[in-house]
């Protein structure tokens, strides 16, 4: 069986991660983080997501620091508010030619307008924005939903979307039927979107089952909700 492509690093010196709510995007920023970071890059992921209380990659800042990466999120206190205010340092972001950035952005056309105040500054480097999809999730289900949310996060954001991350998922009942299936389907909506798509997300226990012409990014499970870390 061929093994999965792991290198799906984007060449521009920022990347920004956004999607519909359900679509796993928090995962796969911290995931490509990882990655980045582990490849030897200089990384930093900024948590941008002023909308999900619970998925939030601040949550993650000793894990991530451990493994070299800067995290730039609001305060453990602002953290615990339903929406924090976006942290002074993101400016930082636009005048450190070194790092590779990560954006991990809110769910939604109000979590992504975060992005709309910060369009003329990206505007001036070169930076990849990625919309990650899950197939079997209710608002990108139907094939003709698909664009329908990238074009209102790219009109809430003012930035243009340079890709699409395939990433069906059923949390611990994924199986790589319900991956591929999904891929197909987002798969046409990337071509009816005219764009590329960036890579594919599959969960770690069955990456190597997965056969693709395409950048494979393995996903190992590092966010949990309040109950389930409880339990």
């Amino acid at each position: 069986m061929k093994t999965a492509t792991l290198t799906p690093l984007s060449a521009k010196p920022i990347v920004i991660l956004g999607g519909p709510f359900g679509s796993g995007k928090t995962e796969v920023a911290v995931n490509y983080a990882l990655l980045s970071a582990h490849s030897g890059r200089p990384t930093t992921i900024a948590d941008l997501d002023i909308v999900n209380p619970y998925f939030r990659t601040s949550g993650l800042r000793a894990m991530l620091e451990a493994a070299g990466i800067r995290v730039v999120a609001p305060s453990v206190r602002l953290a615990q508010f339903d929406a924090p205010a976006l942290p002074g340092e993101i400016n930082t972001l636009f005048d450190d030619l070194a790092s590779h950035s990560v954006l991990d952005v809110g769910g939604d056309p109000v979590g992504t307008a975060a992005l709309a105040g910060l369009a003329s500054q990206l505007g001036k480097r070169e930076y990849d924005f990625w919309v990650v999809v899950n197939q079997r999730r209710p608002q990108t289900r139907e094939l003709g939903q698909i664009p329908e949310r990238v074009r209102e996060l790219e009109r809430a954001a003012r930035l243009s979307v340079t890709g699409l991350v395939s990433n069906t998922h059923l949390g611990e009942q994924t199986t790589v039927d319900c991956v591929m299936a999904g891929h197909r389907m987002i798969e046409q909506a990337a071509a009816e979107l005219n764009l590329p798509l960036a890579f594919v997300a599959v969960t770690d226990s069955i990456t190597d089952q997965v056969e693709l012409d395409l950048p494979v990014l393995p996903i190992t499970r590092h966010l949990h909700l309040p109950w389930e870390e409880s339990s």
